[in-house]
């Protein structure tokens, strides 16, 4: 008798841990507004530029952040909206963190120009979320 209420203590521990656990995570889930993070990596070579395509609705809230690496650890970063105007232009030095708001549906175009060096390619990390 004594390891039959042992058994259903421990089944009853057991149910209650679990339970619980699923309980307080529910109640604490905090939800991440963003879809996953996003990677891209690429080189840009000597003298180029290379660009990725992101295709936003309207009101999207976009962040990221772009990380170079190789001589000088520097290039220039531009982001273009669907029309083709450009809405972010900055000289990065190993990373950069932008964000932003769509303000219409379309490809936005993120620019990578490497046209500094005349030798030097660099390696680009974008990691990007959308919500």
């Amino acid at each position: 008798m004594k390891k039959g209420v042992r058994n259903f203590r421990l089944l009853l521990l057991c149910c209650f841990l679990i339970f619980g656990t699923v309980f307080l995570s529910a109640c604490l889930k905090v939800d991440n507004p963003f879809l996953p993070y996003k990677e891209r990596s690429f080189k840009v070579w000597p003298q180029t530029t290379s660009h990725y395509d992101l295709e936003l609705k309207e009101g999207n809230y976009f962040e990221g952040v772009v990380i170079v690496r190789g001589k000088n650890d520097d290039l220039r970063f531009y982001l273009k909206d669907p029309t083709g105007q450009v809405i972010e232009e900055v000289e990065v030095k190993r990373e950069y963190r932008f964000k932003g708001t769509a303000k219409r549906s379309g490809f936005y175009t993120f620019y990578f120009d490497n046209h500094r060096s005349l030798v030097t390619s660099k390696e680009v990390l974008l990691r990007y979320g959308v919500r």
